[in-house]
């Protein structure tokens, strides 16, 4: 299964009048004011992207003067063992191109990026003919200028690529050097003012997952990074002595499974032409589950305590971190937990439990600005376990299992963070041991439970990091009904 993060990115070039106006984390219409880079502090590290010279060994005889085609849109991607992004970016204002050296590599001896000029040193003549005859428009007009993106060890950082503005060039026809007047663009974001990022990764699915289920996701469901959330999680929620009272609440047997995945997409764009002004057009974030599913068994015991509330988380990691220096971030990773209220009288033990799971294909897309929020699925269904009971009691208890994605995601350092969660199963029920004659209407019965165990099921988004408690909720399903109602007899 594959995954894809979209951008937009926005900002300008030398000699563009949009060059000084890409938006900052406190334009009016951005949402949130997020401080997404300390989400990137707490401790985990990132995968770092790296650039893939797709043609650096071409040379001419093979790809034709087409290497050195001065473009209105360029695709640059980057790449490691986990994961994939490819950008594409739109040159079509007046005066302004973009090429790519990655794409005519290989003809050159060497290179020399001194600021302020760039000199380019050709293998062969027929190369430096071609590449001259190409970029001949640059002098044509003082206002012409092209980006020309560099990777090269003389030129910046190892395995990174830096845009360079071209303004002018200058030939030596015996020596086959091109000498440009370049200045050097620190910012990558002042390279570009339009295009899409895309980052494509590789998937953890389940463990119980068939190469068949998952080729049925169609390339919709691909769409940003995934990884499984197979866990176990089973042993003790709360344990409290007061007195000679004790109360003890336990999963004997929970966990998750089933895989989450997210993406983040943004544009940006020029709103305004003068004053010249760039602002983002829509931003969201994608969230999907496949085979999500929560199995929740619990045991009740002790002896007259209570009522006990309170929630616990029982894991959070990282799945993924995900950089390319200078232009983007993104990160996410899952949550489970519990929530409780409890409360006994008598002494005993009993025990009971139900599993949920989410459609089996699940999409949810949360808007921020510019778009529609939607959905596809992330509705929920549960069954119960038959109880058992141990003792003399009565009880009652609200149990909630929780399953939270929280994601982030920065383009140029403006980020949004945002979760989706299914609140499934909520267990409130109640037990009560009988004793007598007749017990559940059956004269042989000396001895019962009166059983009633009913589910609220939910799944919602919400704003920040926090699932149990957001600043901002939004509903996507829900369900309340009676799952198990009965009284059970023995002699």
């Amino acid at each position: 299964m594959k995954a894809a993060l979209v951008f937009a990115l926005a900002g300008g070039v030398a000699a563009s009048p949009l060059m000084d106006i890409f938006p900052r984390g406190d334009v009016p219409d951005m949402a949130g004011g997020v401080d997404f880079d300390s989400m990137f502090d707490g401790g985990f590290s990132t995968t770092t992207l790296l650039p893939v010279a797709e043609n650096s060994d071409a040379v001419l005889s093979k790809r034709g003067s087409k290497m050195f085609d001065l473009k209105d849109q360029i695709t640059l991607n980057w790449k490691n063992e986990d994961a994939f992004a490819k950008l594409v970016a739109d040159y079509a204002l007046p005066g302004e191109k973009v090429i790519n050296m990655e794409d005519f590599r290989g003809e050159l001896s060497d290179v020399d990026c001194t600021p302020p000029d760039l000199f380019m040193d050709f293998k062969r003549k027929d190369a430096f003919e071609a590449a001259k005859q190409k970029w001949g428009w640059v002098n044509q007009n003082q206002k012409n200028h092209f980006i020309l993106f560099v990777n090269h060890p003389k030129c910046g950082p190892k395995d990174r690529r830096v845009p360079y503005n071209i303004t002018k060039i200058s030939y030596d026809n015996k020596k086959f050097i091109a000498h440009m007047v370049a200045e050097k663009i620190d910012d990558f974001k002042r390279a570009v003012h339009t295009g899409k990022l895309r980052v494509e990764a590789k998937v953890a699915p389940t463990a119980n997952a068939t190469a068949a289920e998952e080729s049925q996701l169609t390339p919709r469901w691909r769409l940003g990074q995934s990884g499984s959330i197979r866990r176990d999680f089973s042993g003790n929620i709360i344990s409290i002595t007061d007195g000679s009272n004790n109360v003890r609440l336990d999963c004997t047997d929970c966990g998750t499974d089933g895989t989450l995945g997210v993406a983040f997409d943004a544009s940006w764009g020029v709103t305004s032409w003068w004053p010249p002004k760039v602002g983002v057009k829509h931003a969201y974030f994608e969230f999907w589950g496949y085979n999500v599913a929560a199995k929740l068994n619990l045991a009740l015991s002790g002896k007259t305590g209570g009522p006990k509330s309170g929630t616990k988380k029982l894991f959070s990691f990282q799945i993924f971190g995900l950089e390319i220096p200078g232009i983007m971030r993104l990160g996410f990773g899952p949550e489970f937990g519990v929530g409780y209220t409890v409360n006994l009288s008598g002494g005993g033990k009993v025990t009971w439990g139900a599993r949920a799971a989410l459609t089996p294909t699940s999409y949810y897309k949360l808007c921020f600005k510019g778009c529609s929020s939607s959905k596809t699925g992330w509705s929920a269904s549960a069954s119960a376990n038959t109880p058992s009971l141990s003792g003399t009691l009565h009880a009652q208890s609200s149990v909630f299992g929780y399953t939270a994605l929280s994601a982030g995601a920065s383009l140029f350092s403006v980020g949004y963070q945002a979760g989706a969660a299914a609140r499934a199963p909520e267990l409130t029920a109640k037990f009560d041991s009988l004793s007598g004659n007749n017990v559940c209407g059956n004269p042989a019965y000396r001895g019962g439970l009166q059983a009633l165990v009913q589910a609220g099921l939910q799944t919602y988004a919400y704003a920040g990091t926090n699932p149990i408690t957001p600043s901002s909720k939004w509903p996507i399903w829900s369900w309340y009904g009676t799952l198990l109602n009965r009284c059970y007899g023995w002699a």
